[in-house]
């Protein structure tokens, strides 16, 4: 006898639908799988056998072939375990309704017939919806994401006993789309409490209203971890599609179920000691890594100069692109990485420069230091900002809700104006035609891009510092002011 299930994997951050194809037929008892299956997927043929048995419904003692296409995609995981449950128990004459295209089923089963969460089912359904399914089986612990899947009736289900008196009877539950929201606010620092760092602060918070990365620089205890750590607390919350979205990548990545709708943008701090794939994601079947976790929210880089050369070599690109594409035998991986990197480091190995009655390293190794950050990675970095001593006057900086409001109006007025996307993921066509940038501006900076000593790359990141210094003072166009200062911000970069 055969039967078809519709059930899925996870490709990246990215749900696949699978076909899980059972047919059970005399012959010399055995089973089979097929269909580039991992370790984990493979092992399914030792755990549905026992959990149908310990679950109360007798041995099938047949020989049973298990195919899951298409055969050119790699499938991993734990989440082929109830489909194919399902489908032997269907063969086996114990569902009495037929497992339709429009019926969607993933889940771990163990030895005892009870059915356990899997990481991804968000992908998955979110794929599956798009595909016709209007039904689906999952676990009981991941039945809190299908609420932000629209469309769908689900039923969560504990064990297999559970979920074939569900299927026999058809009992569904209706949508829902009240998934509880995660507010939890973390205590980041407050800006006022970081005292004579105007300039500092000041470029904390263009990089929060337009999402620019930024590099700290400067002696050792002056404040730029503590700064860094306050940019977080002065992001406006994520929008619905952004928290989805992030919501979706820590399915995939957690090893427990998510149970709330995140709201809270990520805040990733890997060690200085990480290496790429780490970093970036890697692996046989690509997992995320920081960079992607930290996806609409923020990535500290603490320590810059500290981290691998090749760790460094490999950051040029996701900075730029905001994605990952990692190219594997099975596939190419996609990973957004539209995260928010902050960077801080000292001038010297000592951490003293340029004070040098303090600082003990030699020339050559200040030089060598400075040169682990390549020109080609500081200019992923719109903001460069150059710390020194606290100011004399040892005035506090601004309240972290207000320059909060302040990123909140910013960001609002550019996702109406660019079509849902920041200042800092502007590319040069799009300040052509005097819409962004009125375009005598803009001629005339790239016709001084010589005398001024600008490249390419850093001619368009002034226009996009000087939309976003419009942007926070609340103006409709960019003035000369403001050209110039974003002009004056670049001439003053270090790195």
């Amino acid at each position: 006898m055969f039967c078809r299930i519709i059930s899925g994997t996870v490709f990246g951050v990215r749900g696949i639908l699978c076909q899980v194809e059972i047919d059970s037929s005399n012959g010399l008892p055995g089973f089979y799988m097929t269909g580039m299956l991992s370790a984990e997927s493979r092992e399914a043929r030792g755990r549905v056998q026992v959990a149908i048995r310990n679950a109360g419904f007798g041995t099938a003692h047949k020989k049973i072939t298990v195919n899951i296409s298409p055969a050119d995609i790699p499938k991993r995981g734990t989440a082929f375990d109830l489909p194919i449950c399902i489908g032997l128990l269907h063969t086996m004459h114990k569902i009495r309704h037929p497992c339709g295209p429009d019926l969607f089923i993933a889940g771990e089963v163990g030895l005892n017939g009870n059915v356990m969460p899997v990481p991804g089912i968000l992908a998955m359904l979110e794929t599956a919806v798009a595909a016709g399914c209007r039904y689906a089986v999952i676990p009981a612990d991941n039945q809190a994401e299908a609420a932000l899947i629209p469309d769908i009736r689900v039923a969560g289900v504990r064990s297999l006993t559970e979920a074939v008196r569900r299927l026999n009877e058809r009992a569904f539950d209706e949508p829902v789309t009240d998934m509880p929201v995660d507010d939890v606010m973390t205590d980041y620092p407050n800006c006022r409490h970081i005292i004579g760092m105007p300039a500092g602060i000041h470029q904390a918070r263009l990089s929060a209203c337009g999402g620019h990365h930024l590099l700290l620089h400067g002696p050792h205890g002056i404040g730029k971890t503590m700064l860094a750590r306050a940019l977080p607390g002065i992001l406006p919350a994520l929008r619905h599609e952004e928290s989805v979205e992030v919501t979706k990548i820590r399915s995939v990545a957690g090893r427990h179920p998510v149970r709330h709708l995140i709201r809270t943008r990520p805040f990733r701090t890997p060690h200085h000691d990480i290496t790429v794939s780490g970093l970036l994601g890697g692996g046989l079947y690509p997992q995320p890594g920081e960079l992607c976790l930290a996806h609409g929210g923020v990535l500290l880089l603490d320590e810059l100069a500290e981290f691998k050369s090749t760790v460094l070599a490999s950051l040029r690109g996701p900075l730029e692109e905001r994605q990952i594409i990692l190219r594997r035998q099975s596939g190419s991986y996609r990973f957004p990485a539209n995260a928010l990197t902050v960077a801080t480091m000292n001038a010297c190995p000592c951490g003293a420069f340029p004070d040098m009655n303090r600082c003990r390293c030699r020339p050559n190794e200040v030089l060598r230091y400075q040169r682990k950050i390549t020109h080609a990675l500081a200019d992923r970095f719109d903001l460069s900002c150059a710390m020194g001593p606290p100011d004399a006057d040892f005035m506090p900086g601004p309240d972290s809700k207000t320059l909060r409001e302040t990123a909140a109006a910013a960001r609002t007025i550019q996702y109406e104006r660019n079509g849902g996307r920041l200042n800092a993921a502007l590319h040069s066509a799009d300040f052509e035609g005097g819409r962004l940038v009125p375009t005598a501006l803009r001629e005339r900076l790239f016709k001084d891009m010589r005398n001024l000593g600008l490249s390419l790359r850093g001619h368009v990141r002034v226009l996009r510092v000087a939309r976003t210094l419009a942007d926070a003072a609340g103006e409709a166009a960019v003035s000369a002011e403001r050209l110039e200062e974003a002009l004056y911000m670049e001439r003053s970069r270090i790195l």
